[in-house]
């Protein structure tokens, strides 16, 4: 995805616009997460000491460990393989990875309507923890 300028010295103007296209849609799925898990988590039972505003601790708690772990393992294994992924490539594979959570926040909203619906109990606060 990525393209040498004309004269082949650097990046293009549109490769840095496919790159902006992925930063934005990214930032404000990931900026609404940490509302969500506030305010799904008040109506969901908790777990033992395990309530909404420690969901909201687990997600900054995930996002620095896949984070490590991706950067210092799963990258330089891919480097000693002889391939190595391009920055666009990075954006749209976290963005789709950004979908899928935001996706499972909508299911879990939807759970969490249905079941209070039909039993009137609450679900447990820990589905929150894929998203």
């Amino acid at each position: 995805l990525l393209s040498k300028d004309d004269d082949g010295t650097g990046l293009s103007i549109s490769s840095v616009a496919r790159v902006c296209l992925l930063i934005v849609p990214f930032n404000i799925a990931y900026s609404q997460m940490a509302t969500t898990f506030i305010v799904q988590g008040t109506v969901m039972e908790k777990f033992g000491v395990i309530d909404a505003a420690s969901m909201n601790n687990a997600d900054a708690v995930s996002v620095l460990t896949f984070g490590y772990l991706i950067g210092n393992i799963f990258y330089p294994w891919l480097a000693e393989k002889e391939f190595k992924l391009m920055t666009t490539h990075k954006f749209a594979i976290g963005s789709l990875l950004s979908s899928m959570a935001i996706g499972w926040a909508l299911f879990v909203e939807f759970w969490i309507h249905s079941t209070y619906d039909a039993t009137g109990e609450r679900i447990s606060v820990l589905w929150q923890a894929p998203a």
